[in-house]
């Protein structure tokens, strides 16, 4: 698991079913706050009793959207900001 080493890490939560950018947010892992896949996420590691050895930024968004029909797509305007804030991340990081 990329969380139990040493090397720095950062995360991107669920993108799906997302339309305003500027609801993209960073956060701590354990602040993320809104985003359905973190919730799942801090639920697992805490039944599984298994936590991430640090603390990791992660990009997400707090926008909720109840889906209609079956459709559980990513519109690539978002998908992208979340490549792109990673990014940004990951160059700040080394600079």
């Amino acid at each position: 698991m990329a969380t139990q080493t040493d090397v720095k890490f950062f995360s991107s939560m669920g993108a799906a079913l997302k339309l305003d950018p500027t609801r993209i947010k960073i956060a701590e892992f354990w602040k993320v706050q809104g985003d359905p896949l973190a919730r799942v996420l801090r639920k697992r590691f805490k039944r599984e009793g298994q936590y991430p050895s640090r603390k990791f930024l992660c990009v997400y968004s707090d926008e909720l959207i109840e889906p209609q029909g079956e459709g559980k797509g990513s519109l690539v305007h978002i998908t992208a900001i979340f490549g792109f804030m990673l990014a940004g991340l990951v160059i700040q990081d080394a600079v």
